[in-house]
């Protein structure tokens, strides 16, 4: 899996539909970081025996930034809503041919820019606020 700042994704936003959510993509997405952390928290506990047993918990947290047109569309409306509204939204990433991730994602960080005739672009951060899993297919 090549990772790499500037390249093109695809983040595909989820309406929140039920049974059925739909899913549409950002226009002209570019990925400007991609960050992983994982921590490994101990939990000791003493046995009912007297024995001290060792609980450990992983936590996950997949973060990313990335820019796009700041447009009408569906996708572009669904991630200023959510960032306005501190809702969690579901999205899936392709990251390159072979990766594609999906799961909730908080938008912690929103901002749009433009002006006069250029096209208006936003900057993203997502945040994991799920289980961001590899999704089906991918």
């Amino acid at each position: 899996m090549s990772i790499v700042a500037g390249t093109e994704v695809v983040i595909s936003i989820g309406d929140g539909g039920s049974p059925t959510e739909t899913f549409n993509t950002l226009a002209a997405a570019t990925l400007l970081t991609f960050e992983v952390n994982q921590q490994l928290i101990d939990n000791p506990a003493i046995a009912t025996d007297g024995w001290a047993n060792a609980l450990a918990t992983k936590t996950r947290r997949l973060s990313m930034t990335c820019q796009a047109a700041a447009n009408d569309g569906a996708a572009a409306l669904r991630l200023r809503g959510a960032a306005l509204s501190g809702s969690v939204l579901n999205a899936t990433v392709a990251l390159d041919g072979s990766t594609t991730l999906s799961g909730g994602f908080l938008v912690s960080q929103y901002r749009e820019t433009g002006s006069g005739d250029d096209a208006k672009r936003l900057v993203c951060r997502l945040d994991s606020a799920t289980t961001v899993s590899p999704a089906p297919g991918g």
